[in-house]
């Protein structure tokens, strides 16, 4: 008989993005996937051929008691109507309003926490008075034998355990949602150049070390007059400690910077840069990051949670401190003094990638998750 699997989320952009080759996994492993996430005016073609979808009142970067009433209420009628027997939630967003809105069902579920980001980085009265609600009210939602965890690194992991947020035995650790190694392979016809280009791929916020990148890329810059930073990526109003308008325009005049902003095909991006430059205070597990180690490209990121899990120092990469805009000009001056690094740190890039975060490997660990609780 099969499974009902229902999965939250807070974008489609997410599942395509992030989760198309978990849900392939389980469509082809007969399992009944009911997807609820919010959406525009029309769910996604390919999703909807697959899959049950229902529209979701969340939205990204916002929790309200109108949005908790809202979610409560859609969600107490899916699980009439669709009866699912697990439940999984990516995101500290949407697992929190799963924690909650579960309280009342206690359908076994599993709450994805893929990166704590704002919530536990910022020392803002939103983000505090979040943490405190957490804390406050994990006896009621978290801390329940129906309740489990799958968490991206150990440091996020530590944290929840600190705040008191979960039972040990119900948390699971997997390194991120994985990447195809057969998309994402090295371009082994990259045209030879007399420059570096360094490529910073990810939201304009301040919290993946934007501000650091592009220090250290114009003293670096003073010094070699052709290196370029290829930077992709929006800014993101709904962040708190995103860039600003005149800040994305400061950026785009500084020389040697090619701002292309959102791109569709990241992999054209990946195939003509040298080296990934990535500093984030934190993350879940960097998704580019992995993909930039699956493409054998050497790697310059932060000694922090979710980014340190893919890179080797002097191995494949160099972790510098976060925050530290001189460690990033260091290792940039490494890659110009010593160019071999290169080629050398992104083949140990490419056995790391296949090693640790392929896809293949990722969804079987995660529906194993599945398997399990589906059995107790």
């Amino acid at each position: 008989m099969k499974k009902n699997i229902l999965l939250i989320a807070n974008s489609e952009w997410y599942l395509l993005n992030f989760r198309k080759d978990l849900l392939e996994r389980l469509y082809e492993q007969k399992f009944n996937v009911i997807l609820f996430y919010p959406y525009d005016k029309e769910p996604n073609q390919h999703l909807q051929k697959s899959f049950t979808i229902h529209r979701s009142p969340l939205q990204r970067g916002k929790l309200s008691l109108r949005n908790l009433f809202s979610f409560l209420h859609i969600f107490k009628k899916i699980i009439s109507k669709e009866k699912p027997d697990l439940i999984n939630a990516f995101g500290l967003q949407a697992s929190v309003l799963l924690a909650i809105s579960n309280f009342f069902f206690r359908v076994p579920c599993i709450l994805s926490i893929t990166g704590l980001g704002y919530t536990f980085l910022s020392n803002q009265f939103l983000a505090i008075s979040i943490r405190k609600f957490l804390r406050l009210s994990s006896k009621f939602f978290f801390r329940r034998k129906y309740v489990s965890f799958i968490f991206q690194n150990n440091e996020d992991l530590k944290i929840f355990n600190e705040y008191g947020l979960i039972l040990n035995r119900n948390a699971y650790l997997i390194f991120g949602s994985g990447v195809d190694t057969s998309f994402f392979y090295p371009n082994t016809k990259k045209e030879k150049k007399h420059y570096l280009n360094f490529l910073f791929s990810a939201r304009l916020i301040k919290d993946k070390g934007i501000n650091e990148t592009l220090t250290a890329f114009k003293k670096i810059r003073d010094q070699y007059h052709e290196t370029v930073l290829t930077i992709t990526g929006d800014i993101d109003d709904l962040n708190p400690s995103s860039l600003s308008s005149s800040e994305l325009d400061r950026l785009k005049a500084i020389k040697g910077v090619r701002y292309l902003g959102h791109v569709k095909n990241i992999k054209e991006i990946y195939d003509s840069v040298d080296i990934v430059v990535l500093p984030s205070y934190r993350e879940g597990l960097s998704r580019v990051l992995i993909e930039a180690a699956s493409c054998g490209l050497p790697i310059i990121t932060s000694n922090a949670p979710g980014c340190r899990d893919v890179v080797e120092d002097n191995k494949n990469g160099f972790l510098v401190e976060a925050g530290s805009a001189h460690e990033i000009y260091v290792a940039m001056q490494k890659f110009h003094d010593n160019p071999s690094l290169i080629s050398n740190f992104g083949k140990f890039s490419r056995e790391i990638a296949i090693s640790k975060f392929s896809s293949a490997k990722i969804n079987q660990e995660t529906i194993t998750v599945y398997n399990h609780l589906l059995q107790l």
